[in-house]
């Protein structure tokens, strides 16, 4: 699981901006071939605030988000089955 730091985003964090080769989904499958590999996206402007309730939901979005995913019945596939996608 990817997870991109402040003022980043789920999928420009990991994609090179002269070439567009997204590392996530064009190299590092050749390097782990059996991983399930996932991004997932917030809104790190947001989730920074103030509160530490921001980031406790963000977490918590996180996690369910996991959760949803290994219920799916694309979960048993290999990753070169699964079709790549953004959480």
């Amino acid at each position: 699981m990817a997870v991109h730091g402040l003022g980043g985003d789920a999928i420009n964090t990991w994609t090179h901006p002269k070439s567009k080769a997204f590392w996530l989904r064009d190299f590092l499958p050749q390097q782990i071939p059996d991983a399930r590999i996932m991004t997932f996206g917030y809104n790190a402007d947001a989730a920074f605030g103030q509160s530490t309730a921001d980031i406790i939901d963000h977490a918590k979005c996180l996690l369910a988000s996991l959760v949803d995913k290994r219920e799916e019945p694309e979960v048993n596939k290999t990753p070169r089955d699964a079709e790549w996608r953004k959480y």
